[in-house]
C-alpha cells in the first residue's frame, strides 16, 4: 500500500471516520484500515516498516554484466564466468552460493 493512502487513512481518521467508514470510503479492507491505524498509534508513524531478508550482493549494473557474460558464453564453467565477472566489474566472486544444495 502507497504512502498516500496510510496518510489518506490517518486524515479521514482525524476527521471522525470509523474504520468500516474508511474502508468504504478507500475500498480497502477494514483489516486493513485497523492495522494501519494500529501501527500509527504505536509509532506515530505511516512509514513501512524496514523489510526483512538478506540484502542484494551486487547492484542492477552488475547484475546486467553477470547476464551479458553468461549470454555470451553459455558453455562457459563457473570458474570461467567468476574470472570474466572479476575482470569486468572488480568485485570478487565465489562460488558458495551456486554449489550449496536446496
Amino acid at each position: 500500500m502507497s504512502k498516500e493512502t496510510r496518510d489518506q487513512i490517518i486524515g479521514i481518521s482525524r476527521a471522525g471516520n470509523s474504520e468500516r467508514q474508511i474502508s468504504n470510503i478507500l475500498g480497502i479492507p477494514k483489516s486493513t484500515v485497523h492495522n494501519t491505524l494500529v501501527r500509527f498509534r504505536t509509532t506515530n508513524t505511516t512509514s513501512s516498516a524496514p523489510q526483512s531478508g538478506r540484502p542484494n550482493l551486487i547492484n542492477e549494473e552488475k547484475e546486467q554484466a553477470m547476464k551479458k557474460i553468461v549470454h555470451e558464453n553459455p558453455r562457459s564453467t563457473l570458474v570461467e564466468i567468476q574470472q570474466r565477472f572479476e575482470k569486468k566489474t572488480n568485485i570478487k566472486a565465489n562460488n558458495y552460493d551456486s554449489n550449496r544444495e536446496e
